[in-house]
């Protein structure tokens, strides 16, 4: 008796840590990726940041465009809402570049094998 009550509890138990792990790599996966874009602009690496967005999507963005929009400046972001549905995710937050003010900015992500950025927003 005792043993089958120790079963339902682990089978349980595993199962809830189960869904809580999916859940989170579910709705961290799309910030993380954002970060991992903006990290690559905030080092000059445009290269990079073109390589981690998603050419069906991105509407052509190459690293001169980026170049073009950063010059190099310093940024700095703080990534604070996510938002995540059957087609893709958006993850918003706000942006300094050089010494413009505080922007608000959107990232549009997709998920192929992987997040990747569509397109971004920055105003």
């Amino acid at each position: 008796m005792w043993s089958v009550a120790w079963f339902v509890i682990v089978a349980v138990f595993i199962l809830i840590a189960s869904c809580t792990m999916w859940l989170v790599r579910t709705a961290i996966g799309p910030v993380d990726a954002a970060n991992e874009f903006l990290a690559a602009i905030d080092d000059g690496n445009y290269m990079v940041a073109t390589s981690l967005t998603d050419p069906s999507c991105n509407n052509g963005l190459t690293a001169d465009d980026l170049a073009a929009r950063f010059d190099q400046q310093d940024i700095s972001y703080n990534l604070n809402q996510s938002s995540i549905d059957p087609a893709g995710a958006s993850v918003t937050g706000r942006i300094t570049i050089g010494f413009e003010s505080e922007l608000p900015i959107r990232l549009d992500l997709k998920k192929s094998t992987d997040w990747r950025v569509c397109r971004f927003a920055v105003g």
